[in-house]
């Protein structure tokens, strides 16, 4: 598992968020800490895709918006080159190739 490095105090934010809540305090990213925002910002909105039971399709929206940043950023790093497109045939790949979870099988250990 990565091990995730972001001050305890901070979070990635929307790009217009400081325009619409202009009493916080906001800065930009430095290069090096995006991804590790943006890991940080993922299990944050997971947390509350799974928590909000009532707009899981907006909560979903989010987790969607920070993987296709995640995916734009490792773009930008040329760490882990990955499109929307090349991300969506690995899943049907796999899901050809193992099925998909939305037959509902269970392991039973």
């Amino acid at each position: 598992m990565a091990v995730i490095h972001v001050k305890a105090r901070e979070k990635l934010v929307r790009g217009l968020i400081p325009r619409r809540h202009q009493g916080g305090t906001y800065r930009v990213a430095k290069d090096h800490e995006r991804m590790d925002l943006l890991r940080a910002k993922l299990l944050e909105e997971v947390g509350e895709f799974l928590a909000e039971p009532v707009r899981p399709g907006h909560e979903a929206a989010d987790v969607l918006e920070v993987m296709l940043s995640i995916l734009t950023e490792g773009n930008r790093q040329q760490t882990r080159a990955l499109t929307l497109q090349h991300l969506v045939q690995v899943t049907e790949d796999k899901r050809a190739e193992r099925g998909g979870f939305d037959v509902g099988i269970v392991l039973v250990a």
